[in-house]
């Protein structure tokens, strides 16, 4: 009573599979691979690595520090340029009596500041002193004592080994030993400057 099951023929087969909304195939090996409608996935956002970032950081506090030096050198020119010389001869002759009993080749340039309240040497190449100005209300016993302080900072080249432990705490800067032997260092060049004064 049923009708009988209608055969396909290959054609009609055929046919059928080509109507249908087929997204995908099968390999090979059976797994389904899409043909229409894929999108292959982009690259992600990837954190860097550890070994970036410490570089990263290390080069951020190296070039603050080498800024704040720079910042500091540019201050103490822009001191020495702005103070005024002194050519006095109660300053000029201690200033050559000393240097020579030094042994230093040449006096460096005697300066006063309204902008200072220490006394300090500066300069690599052409070296000065700058004092401040109350240094007009010195004795000429004290006058000796801060000049043969400051001229031998100036013996020592102790002005290029600062500079060189200031670079170096710049670039070694998360090494604490570094920032405890430029203190050091510093301590002992006062203290030399200081028996040498006496």
């Amino acid at each position: 009573i049923l009708p009988a099951p209608a055969t396909l023929t290959p054609v009609d087969r055929a046919t059928e599979l080509d109507d249908a909304p087929s997204t995908a195939h099968r390999s090979a090996s059976g797994a389904s691979v899409p043909t229409t409608g894929s999108v292959e996935p982009g690259p992600g956002f990837q954190l860097p690595g550890l070994g970036a970032s410490l570089a990263l950081l290390w080069a951020v506090g190296a070039a603050a520090l080498l800024g704040r030096l720079a910042f500091g050198a540019w201050s103490v020119r822009r001191i020495v340029r702005a103070a005024r010389r002194l050519e006095q001869p109660e300053w000029q002759t201690p200033l050559y009596e000393i240097a020579d009993r030094l042994g230093l080749e040449a006096a460096p340039v005697l300066l006063q500041s309204t902008e200072v309240r220490m006394p300090f040497a500066a300069g690599l190449f052409s070296t000065s002193i700058v004092l401040p100005a109350e240094s007009e209300s010195w004795s000429a016993e004290r006058r000796s004592a801060v000049l043969v302080h400051e001229l031998g900072h100036v013996r020592r080249r102790d002005l290029l080994g600062h500079t060189l432990s200031r670079v170096a705490c710049a670039l070694y800067w998360f090494h604490p030993l570094v920032w405890t032997a430029a203190r050091q260092l510093r301590a002992e060049s006062e203290r030399a400057c200081d028996d040498l004064a006496l």
